[in-house]
């Protein structure tokens, strides 16, 4: 499970903005590539790695957006599963934007891949680059990505820190298909910081008008069919929301001010200080109208936005003398208490003519009161807050698992609200959301965020009967970390209270995973470059080392290489890192081996089951594959849709294939 958070994926660099104001900064040359010729890499844009992924990025002259070229990357098959971007990528000196805020903006449009019609989108991407590897801003679309045919134009906002190096930026290609960028900007904002609200508490009052506000939130955004819900930012609407919604002073405040929000959107929203009456099909139909159809939501899984995937949510249109197969019937609603002493009826099925949804709402942008060129970040209260609204709507609708998690889910709004009310920083609204996704317990429950300082210290180590032991140490700190050792303390203080603080964050779904999840957060401790770790030898012997922390990936344990073999007839083959094109090669020597040692460690990903396929004489199955389908709200009725695959054998089968169980 994929888990978003709109502050924590556009949250920027924790830098103080009092930086002077810069002078203007110089113009960029080709962003709009008409420089150069068609069929050619445009001029000063690198791609290597794009060039070196199968991905192939050219100046062309088909259907511009403006001038008479732009630029298009195109890939017209993956690997198993696999996302990776393909970028065009242009880097400049950050000086003349140190201290303040930048807009790239452009145009893009995407065409699928008649292979893989369901994959691939269009992104445009930013990165500020700090010295060290330090954490600076990026952003690669990730929660906003293009898979329209038509030009689309995007924005990206984001801070350039006090110390940045350089600023790279440019277009980029998800998975497979072709995308094409053109006529792109890049314009100089105000100071880093401007218009964000400071931390401060949440009253008791204030919190239960969030939480009314909240599930609201959810009930409108994914369960009410109106046009105008459909089509609202609700990211901008949330950030607003919460400063108006905050304040009231009473139930009957409250209402007033819910009503305001949130009826141009749903006309036929009822909100009242006192419980109500069940909601009747003849006041969903406007005097004189004769509609023709019925329109509701039907969610397969949960996706943002207009997903073409296998998870996705669509406004199903029927006439109103259709089978009700696929929409709840007229006059189904939501009708509860929001807390905060005010209660709502809402429909979850509407009549609709050839204009839309009817009656008829207001089409409405609301957006929050603050400077020209500000941006939601985690750095800003209001955004906290949102963010936990937003993400907290997901697992309440969506999230399969409650039947099977100990978690009280509701009670985690109020809690979560209070605590991001007060976090000082990005980096502190990290730590909040991190333990709220950790009380889902799932082992693909996850955090992204450039706050911090991701630099890892260069060893790997793993827990082992309960205690944290080194299984391998970078040579830069072999004279003083050796295979073996006992990690008793990290910084002065005893490893269990360590691993304490880890667990309250890290989510898992078992005790394994979590254990896995714990070792990798102690390699990275932020706010210090050197990390004291007091070691026990296995003779019993007691040091300290001082281990420096570094740019890069997490150190893994030493492993041979991909395919090898580790002795004679006998080979090796790392799932985690081979391809279907490694597999295939390493082919003859697997079928002539007389054993094969499959490394299943990580998350094997670049892999089809074609291994299986070598390993079987009877066709066989995946795993039973599970996706909720949703209709209705707080996982009410929810039900699933089954599917799996089956793997037929293939040539040539390797010698011990009648031994695999189907």
């Amino acid at each position: 499970m994929r888990l978003w958070s709109h502050g924590l994926l556009m949250a920027l660099g924790l830098i103080s903005a009092s930086a002077a104001v810069p002078t203007r900064p110089p113009e960029i040359p080709n962003l709009d590539f008409e420089q150069g010729p068609t069929g050619e890499l445009p001029p000063g844009w690198s791609a290597g790695g794009a060039l070196r992924s199968g991905f192939r990025v050219l100046v062309t002259g088909a259907q511009p957006h403006g001038g008479s070229q732009c630029v298009e990357i195109r890939r017209d098959s993956i690997a198993f599963f696999s996302r990776e971007l393909g970028t065009l990528s242009r880097k400049i000196d950050a000086t003349p934007y140190r201290g303040r805020r930048f807009q790239l903006s452009g145009w893009v449009r995407f065409e699928p891949s008649r292979a893989e019609p369901h994959w691939g989108s269009a992104r445009m991407w930013a990165r500020v680059l700090r010295p060290g590897g330090r954490g600076g801003f990026n952003d690669y679309m990730d929660a906003h990505p293009v898979r329209s045919s038509e030009w689309t134009r995007v924005r990206i906002i984001g801070d350039v820190a006090l110390d940045a190096d350089s600023i790279a930026f440019g277009g980029a290609l998800e998975a497979c298909g072709a995308m094409w960028a053109d006529d792109l900007s890049l314009e100089l904002l105000g100071p880093i910081g401007e218009g964000d609200r400071p931390p401060a508490p949440l009253a008791d009052r204030s919190t239960e008008n969030l939480v009314a506000f909240g599930r609201l939130v959810g009930y409108v955004r994914y369960f009410h069919p109106s046009d105008q819900a459909a089509s609202v930012d609700w990211d901008s609407f949330v950030i607003a929301g919460v400063d108006q919604v905050e304040g009231a002073r009473s139930p009957m405040e409250l209402e007033r001010r819910l009503e305001g929000l949130f009826r141009p959107l749903a006309p036929t929203l009822r909100l009242s200080t006192r419980p109500l009456s069940s909601l009747t099909p003849s006041e969903l139909l406007p005097p004189g109208e004769q509609p023709a159809r019925l329109v509701g939501w039907w969610h397969h899984g949960w996706a943002d936005g207009s997903s073409t995937g296998i998870y996705y949510g669509r406004r199903i249109s029927k006439s109103i003398g259709a089978p009700a197969d696929s929409i709840l019937p007229i006059g189904s609603e939501v009708n509860l208490d929001l807390g905060g002493g005010v209660w709502c009826s809402m429909p979850m099925t509407l009549y609709a003519d050839e204009r839309g949804t009817l009656p008829r709402g207001q089409s409405t942008q609301l957006t929050p009161r603050r400077p020209n060129g500000w941006i939601p970040s985690g750095n800003d209260r209001d955004t906290r807050l949102a963010d936990l609204i937003l993400f907290w709507n997901v697992a309440q609708h969506f999230y399969p698992y409650f039947d099977v998690v100990d978690t009280d889910w509701p009670a985690q709004l109020p809690l979560t609200l209070r605590r991001a009310a007060m976090d000082h920083d990005g980096a502190s609204f990290e730590t909040t959301l991190r333990r709220l996704v950790a009380q889902l317990h799932d082992g693909h429950g996850s955090v992204n965020s450039p706050y911090g300082d991701p630099r890892p210290m260069p060893l790997f180590w793993t827990f082992a009967e309960g205690q944290l032991v080194v299984v391998h140490a970078d040579s830069t700190i072999a004279d003083r970390v050796h295979p073996g050792d006992v990690v008793t303390a990290i910084q002065g203080r005893p490893v269990s209270a360590w691993v304490k603080e880890a667990e309250a964050i890290k989510c898992a779904a078992t005790p394994q995973w979590l254990r896995v999840r714990v070792a990798e957060a102690l390699q990275v401790l932020p706010g210090v470059d050197t990390v004291a770790v007091d070691l026990r030898s296995p003779a019993g012997v007691m040091s300290r080392a001082w281990v420096p922390r570094r740019w890069g990936a997490l150190m893994k344990s030493p492993r041979p290489d991909s395919v090898a073999e580790i002795r004679p007839n006998v080979m090796y083959l790392d799932l985690d890192r081979i391809t279907d094109a490694d597999f295939q090669r390493a082919l003859p020597r697997i079928v002539e081996a007389k054993g094969v040692i499959f490394d299943l460690r990580g998350y094997p990903s670049r892999l089809s089951p074609i291994v299986l396929a070598h390993l079987i004489d009877s066709t066989i199955t995946s795993a039973r594959w599970n996706i909720p389908v949703i209709t209705r709200p707080d996982h009410r009725e929810m039900s699933f849709e089954f599917s799996n695959w089956p793997v037929q054998p293939a040539s040539p089968p390797h010698p011990g294939s009648r031994r695999v169980p189907d």
